[in-house]
């Protein structure tokens, strides 16, 4: 049957902002101290965000068949009576929903096969104790103590007002996995804006007339500079779990924590892809062009900033990168339906777009401009929901589903079994697209390059002068690695500084901080993650290899007798 303009335009309002809200936490009530002991009951402990806490995860692959248990692919749904009936308490954990009730909509969502589970059940013996705290949606301010900046999130206390009553006499905590950083850094937002995007491509362009929509470009200057704030943010997280810790009685070095990088969840190659771009019934609302510049440009550049956080605090990385290779969301040569129900093997470990419409939804300012005079407005959730076979909540969508979350569990699994200390890892599925999910495999990372600048002794802030240094990145740093200036400095003013940072062989200057005679207080914080959109061309050139001469002035504004000393300061290249 030819789909008609009409058609086409309500089917541009499949994605709504719910559609990609990352995790969270769950919270139990606050309890009087309790203390660990050394070899007592094991224990292991996830917290973070939608990819901790399982959101999708009763999905093993998917399925165009929207009736009944879907083929097979959907684990909630049960016959009673002989009526199918869905219930979420057959794939989320009860305490998982808010006052617990039985919406789709509401809650954290922990899944009853989030990846922790698949640590534990994995080696059932070595653990007793299993807590999960992730919640869907989360931001690292929800996993902080109140009283350290947090935020309440979904009517729960953040996530480390649990540490006390979940870790205690007689329990021995060996892992505490970190999944956050993701909301951080606007990856919902990132995804929000490609799917608008596509939808100005491939639904108003054929009724309007050519739309070369992209998102990228937004992506860059309004989204990928929140990155920073995860080196930040992450780092905060690390150093208030090991308080609240020592604060349990678990001493540092009786445990391990492990940060997660987070997967690439679409193709990256155009010839990756299954289906044609402007194809709606496979729910893949990107441009390929989009999708190869988040995987390698967002998705990337965050689990880079995630691994330099590991590497400062001294804690365990895990890459999850290309986890999913071979088995991402309309990846070439993978099957849907009961065949992905039977196996991880040809499946797809991501949930595809579970269509939904609202007003005030992403794209809904498209359909509004391009409605028909005479159609019908506005146009109801049911009916829409209804053409387009929407099967269960669009929160879950992209995201990993059940096979996904094995996936993930397997990494964590073998992370835990096969490594010692803070080691840094890669996870891959060892077996390519024909591989199951217990195939997935690790490799050990080398080290971050650090080129470091100490100058001995310390050297004076000229006042109302600059003072110049300069760092060689050699050219063995391949292209497509960041950079991120670590200053090491002190001033009793601030305000009086100006500091940029130029690269030689680009010509591009970035202004770390700059003067402000306001700003009074003293310098406190002398890590600046680089973030390449910032400087001082627009748009801003981009720099593809960060090799060569980068040079560091510090101009100090005023002679007054506030003085100060640079320390030295290093190049990290993540």
């Amino acid at each position: 049957m030819r789909t008609t303009s009409v058609q086409r335009l309500r089917r541009l309002a499949v994605v709504t902002a719910a559609a990609i809200a990352l995790c969270g936490s769950t919270a139990v009530a606050a309890a009087a101290p309790a203390f660990a002991v050394e070899g007592g009951q094991p224990a292991i402990l996830q917290i973070g965000d939608s990819f901790a806490s399982g959101e999708g995860g009763g999905w093993k692959g998917n399925s165009n068949n929207g009736s009944g248990n879907r083929s097979g692919t959907d684990m909630a749904a049960y016959l009673e009576d002989g009526t199918w009936k869905y219930d979420p308490h057959r794939v989320y954990h009860h305490r998982s929903f808010w006052n617990h009730q039985d919406s789709w909509a509401d809650g954290c969502h922990e899944s009853l096969h989030a990846p922790i589970r698949s640590l534990k059940n994995s080696h059932p013996g070595d653990y007793t104790v299993l807590w999960n705290f992730a919640c869907s949606g989360a931001h690292t301010r929800n996993l902080w103590k109140l009283d350290s900046g947090g935020e309440s999130y979904n009517g729960r206390l953040p996530q480390l007002h649990n540490f006390q009553a979940a870790i205690g006499d007689p329990q021995d905590l060996k892992l505490i996995a970190i999944s956050a950083g993701g909301n951080d850094a606007g990856f919902g937002d990132a995804i929000r804006t490609c799917l608008k995007a596509w939808g100005y491509k491939h639904v108003a362009g054929p009724v309007t007339g050519p739309f070369d929509e992209i998102c990228h470009d937004d992506v860059r200057d309004d989204i990928v500079p929140r990155v920073k704030d995860v080196y930040y943010n992450l780092t905060k997280t690390v150093k208030q779990v090991r308080e609240e810790l020592a604060l349990a009685g678990q001493a540092q070095g009786s445990y391990r924590i492990v940060l997660q990088g987070y997967p690439t969840i679409l193709p990256t190659e155009a010839n990756d892809w299954s289906y044609a771009e402007d194809n709606w019934a496979n729910r893949c609302y990107v441009t390929r062009e989009d999708s190869k510049w988040i995987n390698e440009n967002f998705v990337t550049r965050l689990n880079r900033m995630v691994r330099a956080v590991a590497e400062e605090q001294s804690v365990g990385f895990i890459d999850n990168t290309d986890a999913f290779v071979g088995h991402r969301l309309c990846e070439y040569g993978t099957v849907r339906g009961s065949a992905a129900a039977a196996s991880s093997a040809n499946a797809e470990w991501v949930r595809f777009v579970d269509v939904n419409i609202s007003v005030g939804s992403v794209l809904w300012d498209v359909i509004k401009k391009l409605a028909p005079p005479n159609g019908h407005w506005p146009l109801y959730d049911e009916e829409v929901a209804d053409m387009l076979n929407s099967q269960r909540h669009v929160s879950e969508s992209f995201h990993p589903n059940y096979w996904g979350q094995q996936a993930l569990g397997e990494c964590l699994s073998l992370y835990f079994h096969n490594t010692t200390g803070p080691a840094k890892v890669r996870c891959y599925n060892g077996g390519g697209q024909a591989g199951t999910v217990d195939q997935m495999a690790i490799a050990s990372l080398g080290g971050t390059p650090t080129i470091v600048d100490d100058p001995t002794p310390n050297l004076a802030i000229p006042q109302d002068g600059i003072l110049q240094r300069e760092i060689v990145v050699p050219d063995s740093v391949p292209p497509g690695f960041y950079v991120a200036p670590f200053l090491d400095l002190t001033h009793p003013r601030k305000g009086q500084l100006r500091i940029s940072l130029l690269h030689r062989e680009t010509g591009t200057i970035f202004t770390i901080r700059d003067y402000n005679p306001v700003d009074t207080g003293a310098w406190y914080d002398w890590r600046w993650p680089l973030d390449y959109s910032h400087s001082i061309f627009w748009p801003p050139p981009p720099i593809k290899d960060p090799s060569g001469h980068w040079l560091l002035t510090i101009a100090e504004h005023t002679e007054d007798g506030f003085s100060g000393t640079f320390n030295g300061w290093n190049m990290r290249v993540y």
